[in-house]
């Protein structure tokens, strides 16, 4: 018997070992694991036409496209696997899922979300996401000290936990070797994207987890989804903020397996 396919995407800044302990409790329950990152995503479709960090805009996003070059990457996957598959997004991997959930959702299987939002930067009519200005100063300090930001980054990723400098360091410069103009132009993708008015249509079951303590996508953007997506759940962790896959894997992967069993949902 053919196991069930299930897709792991890592977010801004992250390579797909991020997601790796998570994807080992998957292995043991017999799922067919595989583990991408928006960074991997980007590079599988090849010649992206880099605007440069001196641009206002994304290159990942062709002008009058409704896809990401992210979520192209995520599709090119997902059509050779010949059955809609699970898929796992964690932050702005969340965000490339929904994507590919709004315009192919015969791809998609189940889908599940964690620390996700449909757009990052809050507005007038949606405090759910993190001030505007503090995303244009990153992108601007990106160009000037991009290893200070990342380090200030990966700390507010680990929050409320204190992760060590060594191990900080480390995803510091995994980040960094991903190319300035690729880092700059994830941050753009994030924040010009909003799927708030789409995403009322995706009718795939979808499993949202949040940490409460979230620094980097406040929880209520997690709660946000669960009220807009017409087919979810939502389970809210305490005193963990947005590396829940870091800090509680075995719980997190328990709450994904227990989704992905359930044979009530509408499908």
């Amino acid at each position: 018997m053919k196991r069930r396919a299930i897709f792991l995407i890592a977010g801004w800044a992250h390579t797909e070992r991020a997601l790796h302990p998570v994807a080992s409790a998957l292995q043991e329950a017999a799922y067919d694991v595989r583990v991408e990152s928006t960074w991997r995503l980007l590079n599988r479709l090849g010649n992206v036409p880099w605007q440069g960090p001196s641009q206002g805009e994304s290159s990942v996003r062709k002008k009058n496209s409704g896809l990401s070059y992210y979520a192209k990457g995520l599709r090119q996957i997902l059509e050779k696997q010949g059955a809609p598959c699970i898929v796992v997004g964690w932050s702005a991997g969340g965000m490339v899922a929904m994507e590919v959930a709004v315009e192919h959702p015969e791809l998609l299987e189940r889908l599940v979300l964690i620390g996700a939002t449909a757009r990052l930067c809050a507005d007038n009519g949606y405090p759910c996401g993190v001030a505007a200005g503090n995303v244009r100063a990153m992108i601007l300090d990106m160009k000037k000290n991009p290893m200070a930001v990342l380090d200030r980054f990966f700390q507010d990723v680990s929050w409320p936990a204190v992760e060590s400098e060594w191990l900080r360091n480390k995803k510091v410069k995994a980040a960094h070797n991903m190319g300035i103009e690729p880092l700059v132009d994830g941050l753009r993708y994030l924040q010009k994207t909003d799927l708030r008015d789409k995403l009322k249509g995706v009718k795939i079951p979808a499993l949202i987890i949040h940490g409460r303590d979230d620094r980097i996508v406040p929880w209520q953007a997690g709660q946000w989804l669960n009220d807009s997506l017409p087919d979810s759940r939502i389970i809210i962790h305490e005193g963990v903020g947005h590396d829940i896959d870091g800090r509680q894997s075995a719980v997190l992967a328990s709450e994904i397996i227990e989704f992905m069993e359930d044979n009530n949902l509408t499908v």
